[in-house]
């Protein structure tokens, strides 16, 4: 039997966040080992950087839903993970990507990016083999350019194509959905 779920949670004290670097090696051996055929995986505060994270996801092709929150003393979700996850990179992860969900600061000026990401996901060609659309996506920003009294401010259009928006302003508020 595969593992198929995995949620991890990282909590620490602030003076041992340096010696946490040294998680994200041992973290993406683990994934290329045992995660080829998650399907469900939870990233809570996550103590390292985009790159390190994109390394492990890698190794998890089948992974249909996807949620991940950076401890913002180490890295925001910005252009590295967007870019990596648009279906238009050369180099994507995760291709069945079904749901998404965003927690914690995301990088200032990365909305046009979350708006490519949610398209290339959204608007994909029939004859994709092995590539799932979006139907999910899940933002809880500390940083309100992404997110106003009205939702996400890139993301009306796609809900009248389905797709199920969730938000809110930061880790543990109450979230909303776009109608």
């Amino acid at each position: 039997m595969s593992l198929r779920t995995l949620n991890v949670y990282f909590d620490y004290p602030k003076e041992i966040s340096a010696d946490l670097a040294e998680l994200a090696p041992a973290l993406a051996g683990f994934f290329q080992r045992s995660c080829t055929r998650l399907s469900t995986l939870k990233l809570t505060k996550i103590p390292f950087s985009q790159n390190a994270l994109i390394e492990c996801l890698a190794f998890s092709p089948s992974l249909v839903s996807l949620d991940i929150g950076f401890d913002s003393r180490w890295d925001r979700i910005g252009k590295v993970i967007l870019d990596r996850l648009n279906l238009n990179h050369p180099t994507h992860v995760l291709p069945r990507l079904r749901s998404l969900t965003f927690r914690g600061p995301i990088n200032m000026f990365v909305e046009e990016l979350v708006d490519t990401l949610v398209a290339s996901r959204r608007h994909i060609d029939p004859k994709r083999d092995g590539v799932a659309m979006l139907e999910n996506l899940t933002l809880e920003s500390t940083f309100p350019q992404l997110v106003d009294e009205d939702g996400p401010l890139l993301f009306h259009r796609f809900v009248s194509e389905g797709l199920n928006i969730k938000y809110g302003k930061g880790w543990g508020h109450k979230l909303q959905g776009l109608d």
